[in-house]
């Protein structure tokens, strides 16, 4: 069953993506057509969605904690290219390190697609 909003998967009656609330299977079902809000507009949400896993919030933090010099966890989340630099200037000489650590805890930090980790 897809979210009738994003169009992600849906376990639970609840959005993985979006979190949005499906009422009912007819509703996810596909009674409108895909893309398609409620008005009958298009969503501009549906470009957006991307069906890989968000990342875990706990392996992110764990892998900055411990490897975040290393950027190890800017690897994880997608972000190859700041990993590389980070690799190369000891997570930019400590201080991205700690920044980036204090950013997944307080829920700010994002992933390669822009997709906040929780």
């Amino acid at each position: 069953m897809n979210c009738n909003v994003c169009g992600a998967p849906v376990e639970n009656g609840v959005c993985t993506y979006c979190g949005a609330v499906v009422g009912s299977p007819q509703e996810a079902s596909g009674l409108q057509q895909p893309g398609m809000g409620q008005t009958g507009q298009m969503n501009p949400m549906q470009n957006n969605v991307s069906m890989k896993p968000i990342k875990s919030k706990t392996t992110t933090l764990i892998l900055a904690i411990f490897l975040g010099w290393f950027g190890v966890h800017r690897y994880y989340v997608g972000k190859i290219g700041t990993g590389l630099l980070y690799t190369f200037t000891i997570g930019i000489f400590y201080i991205g390190w700690i920044v980036d650590i204090v950013k997944i805890a307080s829920n700010t930090f994002q992933d390669s697609e822009g997709r906040i980790i929780r």
